[in-house]
């Protein structure tokens, strides 16, 4: 499904975990209750795409830097309920 998280003062409003290894996917593992995401992903969403560029075995670098490159938000292809790992790991990054 296509979802656009709008980027307000606080950023996005979401965290993600993966991307540690070759080909591990990108899933969203937390998000901030009344932040911009709120309402349009869930924990566990994997996300394929983010702004014109695919996140699908790119790393958890360059998914961050797909996400930050629109100064407006974050335009997505995501997976609901794909999630390959748990998200309360605490190896994820808060997207601003």
């Amino acid at each position: 499904m296509e979802v656009t998280v709008v980027r307000d003062s606080r950023g996005l409003g979401f965290g993600i975990v993966g991307g540690d290894r070759a080909g591990e996917p990108i899933n969203v593992a937390s998000i901030s209750r009344g932040g911009p995401a709120d309402g349009v992903l869930c924990e566990g969403d994997r996300i394929l795409w983010a702004n014109n560029h695919a996140v699908e075995g790119a790393g958890r670098d360059n998914a961050v830097k797909f996400l930050k490159l629109s100064p407006d938000g974050a335009h997505m292809l995501v997976a609901r309920g794909s999630s390959t790992r748990d998200a309360n790991q605490a190896d994820f990054h808060v997207v601003k």
